[in-house]
């Protein structure tokens, strides 16, 4: 079974066995997600050269993926204009 070329999930058997294609993969095209019996398990990602990266700062690398694992932007409550707001305890 050979994945097509924008693949992004790999078998682990088939990642194992063409690890150049999965490296390749990632370079040319991004992350590449391993899989054990269909669970995900192990991500392959380029290594970002000093100059590629000037004026990136690690967030931004990692934001895209952040945000794809969550499923979505995290949800951030509103803030409010009271100068006091009660917290509920549990005792």
């Amino acid at each position: 079974m050979k994945p097509p070329a924008h693949a992004s999930t790999w078998p682990l058997h088939e990642a194992k066995n063409r690890l150049s294609a999965v490296v390749d993969a990632a370079c040319e095209v991004g992350p590449q997600t391993i899989t054990r019996h269909g669970v995900a398990v192990a991500v392959v990602v380029p290594v970002v050269s000093k100059s590629d990266a000037a004026g990136i700062s690690a967030w931004d690398l990692l934001r895209d993926d952040l945000i794809a694992s969550l499923g979505g932007p995290p949800e951030i409550p509103a803030r409010t204009t009271d100068a006091v707001t009660e917290v509920p305890l549990p005792w």
